[in-house]
């Protein structure tokens, strides 16, 4: 087996911890739309908001308790993680109350700010300047798509198409 995430170095740990993530939050997508269906979630229009939100709510939950497992910060990282779990559902509540536009927006800058600051709070606690980290985060990026076969990579892409293809057919059917 591989080594523990925490004998990684920083980016290649931080490029683990994101890429476990992703699966969290489809299941947070999965659950929190089935919750938003069952009417056990309000406050929401429709299945597909509620989905979102819990979709960037686990993915950042995950995030925040991959940086307290990496750094053995427990306190710190349950306070972030459960600010993680519900900012993105609250924000979305919020702007699906005061505005008639599209909930992708707040969805898209809660993401997005979370993001860069757990990624700028890993940066700042591992003591990599950002030139050595990016260094080390490109490294890890080129290593992470080196296939050992020609279909290992014809099968990974088959896959980023079909997962494309569905969320655009998702996001065709609102």
């Amino acid at each position: 087996m591989g080594s523990s995430i925490r004998d990684l170095q920083p980016a290649t740990a931080w490029q683990e911890g994101e890429r476990r993530a992703f699966v969290t939050g489809v299941i947070g997508f999965l659950v929190a739309g089935a919750l938003q269906s069952l009417g056990i979630i309000s406050g929401f229009r429709d299945p597909l908001t509620a989905a979102l939100s819990g979709l960037v709510a686990l993915f950042l939950v995950h995030l925040t308790l991959f940086l307290a497992y990496y750094y053995h910060s427990w306190g710190t990282g349950l306070l972030g993680a459960t600010a993680s779990l519900l900012t993105p559902f609250v924000v979305n509540m919020a702007w699906v109350r005061v505005s008639n536009r599209s909930v992708f927006i707040p969805t898209i800058v809660v993401a997005l700010c979370g993001y860069v600051i757990l990624n700028l709070i890993h940066m700042k606690v591992s003591g990599q300047s950002l030139r050595a980290y990016s260094r080390d985060s490109a490294r890890a990026f080129k290593a992470q798509f080196h296939f050992e076969s020609r279909w290992g990579a014809i099968a990974f892409w088959a896959m980023m198409g079909v997962g494309v293809a569905a969320t655009m057919w998702l996001l065709s059917l609102r």
